[in-house]
């Protein structure tokens, strides 16, 4: 008996994959403890950069380069519960890569101590 990969294959466009690596660039750099100020303290990382990777925060978010601001969705409310193991994410699973990961991120809200590890339940 073999297994199946049941994986499906989703065409993500440049501009999705360009918004998706700067989410995860935030939440990474937002994560860091050895920071000089420390930031949020959920690994203990940082990113090498005179300005403590705040030059490059401001560059990807130049209108607002505050975190929050940054992770919300404007206009839209992302419903979760918090469950063992992190916040799970309630209702309809977004349709593309890009808004799924917008939403993973949003889930971050409200920032805590600990990285509250927001995720999508998958079923059979």
């Amino acid at each position: 008996m073999s297994a199946t990969n049941h994986m499906n294959t989703v065409h993500i466009t440049q501009h999705a994959l360009d918004a998706i690596l700067a989410l995860q660039l935030t939440v990474a750099w937002a994560g860091e403890g050895l920071a000089d100020p420390k930031r949020l303290d959920w690994w203990r990382t940082d990113l090498v950069d005179p300005m403590g990777g705040g030059d490059l925060f401001a560059r990807l978010f130049p209108k607002t380069h505050r975190l929050e601001e940054a992770l919300r969705i404007p206009g839209r409310e992302v419903p979760y519960r918090v469950v063992p193991g992190g916040r799970e994410l309630t209702g309809a699973v977004p349709d593309t890569p890009e808004l799924r990961a917008q939403c993973l991120a949003a889930a971050l809200l409200p920032l805590a101590d600990n990285y509250p590890t927001p995720f999508v339940r998958v079923e059979d």
